[in-house]
């Protein structure tokens, strides 16, 4: 499995609403998630493309969790009908995902930074360069 992908997916399983279940895909190119009832959610982020195309690895890996994050809450608030995570400021606004890489490790949360509605672990970085 991508390591990229194994990350998003441990982190992403304790902060879901807990009638949706988060999986990797078997080739781990990316991820899906399902609600209980069997409502399909298929990423066609492909996490792996992303992060090892052209460019600067960490802005690959940005873009490639911020996608992830942004189609599992699309999901996540298509089966609610309501914004997810839940805004208490502005209840019917969508807090967007935010994904930066500092310190050699890939970090995300949703809301204003300062105070963050939910927070995701950092992902470190690989020393070196390979799914």
């Amino acid at each position: 499995m991508h390591w990229l992908v194994e990350a998003l997916v441990e982190r992403l399983r304790p902060l879901v609403p807990s009638r949706f279940v988060i999986e990797p895909s078997a080739d781990g190119s990316d991820g899906h998630g399902r609600a209980r009832e069997d409502l399909p959610l298929g990423l066609v982020q492909y996490v792996e493309e992303i992060v090892e195309q052209a460019g600067s690895f960490e802005e690959n890996c940005e873009t490639a969790v911020w996608s992830v994050l942004s189609d599992v809450q699309d999901y996540i608030a298509e089966c609610l009908t309501e914004p997810s995570p839940p805004n208490a400021d502005a209840p019917r606004e969508m807090l967007l995902p935010e994904v930066v890489v500092e310190a050699g490790a890939v970090e995300a949360w949703f809301g204003d930074r300062s105070e963050p509605v939910l927070v995701l672990d950092p992902i470190p970085l690989p020393k070196s360069v390979s799914g």
